[in-house]
């Protein structure tokens, strides 16, 4: 299950940059090569999601062969890295690799998605805390303008909830100097 040399650089020297699926299945490349070429091509892009089970069955007998689920599990690893498909449907996939491949990608794997984990926890941790600033900055411009004007509108109460961080900070230091209300939003 080797790629077909000749078949593999007529196939991408007759398509260049516009090399397709029709065309992989016309150049007569081994369907596990074209498969290869395949997720090389299109790892990246939108399409990879609707193509990994196909592409997963079609890769699948190469943990059969010498070197085949190393081979496998570099596919999976390169989709894992680059493309949108759902990581648990990857590594899903990675049960059809043979011991001991499967334990190395399992153990690679869980790494990158703990370290995306923690990534995401890390920028829902600075989300918050800027949402919690943003927040606490609307309800101290709404108390001073209580304090300053007595019964702060509605509409008027919406937009500094509804404020950015910069409007918010202006408005902290306009209300010190505006004579109404309105003042503060000019």
């Amino acid at each position: 299950m080797f790629v077909d040399a000749d078949a593999a650089r007529w196939a991408l020297r007759t398509a260049g940059p516009a090399l397709t699926r029709e065309h992989l299945r016309s150049a007569g490349i081994e369907p596990v090569s074209e498969t290869l070429l395949e997720i090389l091509q299109a790892g990246a892009s939108r399409s990879a999601e609707p193509l990994f089970d196909e592409w997963a069955a079609k890769l699948e007998p190469l943990r059969r062969e010498p070197a085949g689920g190393s081979t496998f599990a570099a596919a999976l690893w390169y989709l894992l890295n680059v493309s949108e498909v759902p990581k648990p449907r990857i590594v899903a996939a990675s049960a059809a690799l043979p011991e001991p491949t499967k334990e190395l990608f399992m153990t690679g794997a869980q790494q990158l998605i703990q370290e995306g984990l923690e990534k995401g926890r890390v920028e829902g941790l600075e989300m918050g805390r800027v949402e919690g600033e943003r927040t606490a900055l609307a309800a101290m411009v709404l108390r001073q303008a209580r304090l300053r004007f007595g019964e702060v509108p509605s509409a008027a109460a919406a937009r500094i909830t509804s404020a950015t961080t910069r409007e918010l900070e202006r408005y902290v230091e306009g209300i010190l100097t505006a004579e109404r209300l309105d003042d503060l939003f000019g």
